[in-house]
């Protein structure tokens, strides 16, 4: 499914669709009508709650503080039921990764750890029905989509969304080179997929590039990713009954792999938000009236 809008359609009708078209997908993948594995169900269904979540940002003034805060509020306590079951799904796999290469000490411990993971894995998958609890909001959210005042809507909006989340995720990238702790990186890697979603949805205005801004900050959401997913991990194994040794050696592990991780994440993402704001707002804005060229 294409989270594109197509070139030459109306814009806030194409809004509107996108929305729904995104909605009944987590719909769909909740429902396990694409007969995929749960833990891969609701990884599919958070990756479309989280572009909704980018489109909503992205017309955030068009729909009112009233309207966007509802709906965002919504959208949030969607992703809050979701998270338990995401994490517990992602904490086997990045442990599983940690293997090789370590000692028979902390072999041991990342095996008391997985222990620990897979029960809590197994509970939360055994916690309720994702379809049936969020059904009916999910469902009521795609209706007041269809409903969205946004008759009024014009690229000059969009190119305003786009500077204020490349603006956020540059705020975000200089508070964590300040001050590096996981909250914060962990903020920064949620205004970088922000904005990569939304270049993704208006991609075909001006495809030369917006897709090479696309790949770049695809590139550093991974890096990103990658490297949460070793944070939770690392406060999980301090969580879960393990001694001070076993706890120490995983952390000195998740360390070594974390390092490279942040390195590159730095390197790109220095790059990537180099220019201000009014630039980079600036150089979609000449593209855009040029037909899309590079």
């Amino acid at each position: 499914m294409s989270f594109k809008l197509k070139d030459g359609e109306k814009i806030g009708r194409g809004i509107r669709k996108t929305a729904r078209r995104e909605i009944d997908a987590i719909i769909e993948h909740l429902a396990g009508r694409h007969f995929e594995a749960e833990g891969k169900s609701v990884h599919e269904a958070r990756k479309h709650l989280k572009k909704t979540r980018a489109l909503l940002r992205l017309i955030r003034d068009e729909l009112g503080d009233r309207i966007y805060r509802q709906e965002n509020r919504a959208f949030r306590d969607v992703g809050r039921v979701l998270s338990p079951r995401r994490d517990a799904e992602v904490l086997v796999k990045a442990l599983n990764n940690l293997r090789c290469g370590q000692s028979p000490g902390v072999k041991m411990a990342l095996l008391k750890l997985e222990k620990v993971l897979l029960g809590r894995h197994q509970q939360a998958f055994e916690t309720g029905d994702c379809n049936q609890d969020l059904g009916p909001a999910l469902k009521a959210a795609r209706r007041r989509a269809g409903h969205w005042p946004l008759e009024n809507l014009e690229w000059s909006d969009f190119i305003c969304g786009l500077r204020r989340s490349y603006g956020r995720g540059r705020k975000a990238l200089k508070k964590v080179e300040r001050v590096r702790t996981n909250e914060n990186l962990h903020e920064w890697r949620k205004r970088v997929k922000d904005l990569l979603y939304q270049l993704h949805l208006v991609e075909a205005v001006c495809p030369k590039v917006i897709s090479k801004l696309g790949e770049e900050i695809e590139k550093l959401g991974e890096h990103l990713g990658e490297d949460h997913d070793l944070a939770m991990l690392d406060a999980m194994a301090k969580s879960a009954g393990l001694t001070l040794k076993e706890t120490q050696g995983i952390a000195h592990c998740l360390e070594v792999h974390r390092r490279p991780l942040q390195a590159a994440a730095f390197d790109l993402g220095r790059r990537f938000y180099a220019e201000k704001p009014d630039r980079f707002a600036q150089r979609i804005r000449d593209c855009s009236k040029t037909g899309g060229g590079g």
